[in-house]
């Protein structure tokens, strides 16, 4: 009989995968993190300053990547969720969630890179370019600067060529950027040799207008979503639990409000809402959290407001707490493990709203903006060139639509294990 794969051999393989085919950036990011230690017992607060985003986004990726296999693998027996069968929706989880933790060394590549235009704009999938390093580092770095700059790549690239490589004659390197041709000479380079004089760029799922790799803005988008919807289904899981468990515990007026507060929510379309005060905020990330945030709790509100009414009028719960029970131990005893199982379902859905909300929101221009990369923004882009550039509109559309399908089919199947009455039409 064969043996199913589980959700444990595939975080194993997906892991194994990256270190075999991004050795190279794992290797230099490792030997980055020594250089940075170095420096950092010698002089703290002049190595502390060179530190930016990019660099703590990749020293922690690193350390994911070390930890998590060791933890698995100590405890793997203990979170029984490893050991379920792989399905489809639970594989797009995996893969949403690597592209969370190890963006940088899944690709290495800035998602808004842009480099010239002329040799990367337009390039369909599978496209290679290559890659001149040129030798503008300063003598006076440290070995801990210059890695930085060689493996770190920034939205600003003016330390690389990407071109398509002609002939090398003698000293000289001949190369074409789109229907230039130029050349450079080799001592202008940071490496060359006879075995490996440039290194070649693989856009797996082509370039944009702007030449930036289509690939990368899909990883680093999925990051986009994922941290939106997280702190967006936790401040309406608040408001939600909050509104529905007063509503449901005291009753009467704040029952009555509630209700006619949420049934007016539910009537009028969220996205008119959300509209009407990002036109007041402006549109950035952390405004698309808080207004969907504002809008999507009232579907929680319903379901624990349910809940805890049917729990509260039970005989049980009513003689418990006439024989002197405290009510907060009830809560934690008896309503909490109920709304846990029930809320579930609904956050799993909830999740798989918000994710399509933000994709619509930066489709109409009222997203996260220009300085983050989405799908709904990549969408919007795609359409304009849908007839010389069919990979920008298809790409992250068929993405989008198939993450939504999946987390969608994982809600499914757990409202079916909590209530195996439910049937299939």
């Amino acid at each position: 009989m064969k043996k199913k794969i589980n959700i444990y051999y595939t975080i194993l393989f997906l892991l194994v995968a990256i270190l075999i085919f991004r050795y190279d950036v794992l290797s230099n990011g490792i030997q980055l993190l020594f250089y940075f230690m170095i420096e950092l017992f010698s002089n703290p607060k002049a190595t502390i300053s060179k530190i930016d985003l990019l660099t703590i986004d990749l020293f922690s990726s690193i350390l994911f990547f070390i930890i998590i296999p060791i933890v698995f693998f100590k405890y793997r027996n203990k979170f029984k969720i490893l050991q379920h069968k792989l399905e489809l929706s639970s594989f797009v989880f995996i893969l949403l969630l690597f592209a969370v933790l190890f963006s940088p060394l899944i690709t290495n590549f800035h998602p808004n890179a842009q480099t010239d235009i002329r040799a990367t704009r337009f390039l369909p999938p599978f496209s290679t370019v290559k890659i001149i390093e040129l030798s503008n580092v300063k003598n006076n770095q440290s070995n801990f600067e210059n890695m930085k700059n060689r493996i770190i790549n920034k939205e600003t690239i003016s330390d690389k060529l990407f071109v398509n490589l002609d002939r090398v004659d003698g000293d000289t390197l001949f190369y074409s950027e789109g229907n230039l041709s130029k050349n450079i000479f080799i001592r202008d380079a940071a490496s060359f040799d006879e075995r490996n004089n440039v290194s070649t760029k693989i856009y797996f799922l082509g370039t944009d207008e702007l030449g930036r790799d289509i690939f990368s803005r899909i990883v680093y988008g999925a990051r986009v979503s994922l941290f939106i919807a997280f702190l967006t289904v936790i401040i309406s899981l608040v408001i939600g639990v909050t509104f529905g468990f007063i509503a449901a515990n005291y009753g009467g007026f704040f029952n009555l409000i509630l209700s006619r507060v949420t049934d007016m929510f539910l009537a009028i379309p969220a996205i008119f809402f959300v509209i009407m005060i990002l036109a007041f905020w402006g549109n950035s990330i952390f405004a698309v959290i808080i207004v969907l945030g504002l809008t999507g709790w009232m579907s929680i509100f319903k379901v624990v407001k349910g809940e805890v009414s049917s729990i509260i009028n039970k005989d049980y719960f009513i003689t418990s707490q006439k024989i002197g029970l405290s009510f907060w131990k009830l809560l934690f005893k008896e309503i909490f493990p109920v709304l846990v199982i029930s809320l579930t379902v609904a956050i799993v859905f909830q999740f798989s709203n918000v994710i399509l909300a933000e994709s619509s929101l930066s489709y109409l221009g009222l997203g996260v903006g220009i300085n983050y990369p989405s799908w709904g923004n990549m969408i919007l882009s795609g359409q304009k060139y849908m007839a010389t550039a069919w990979w920008m509109l298809t790409v992250p559309s068929v993405i989008l639509v198939f993450v939504l399908l999946s987390i969608n089919s994982f809600g499914e199947k757990i409202k079916k294990t909590i209530n195996p009455t439910i049937v299939d039409d």
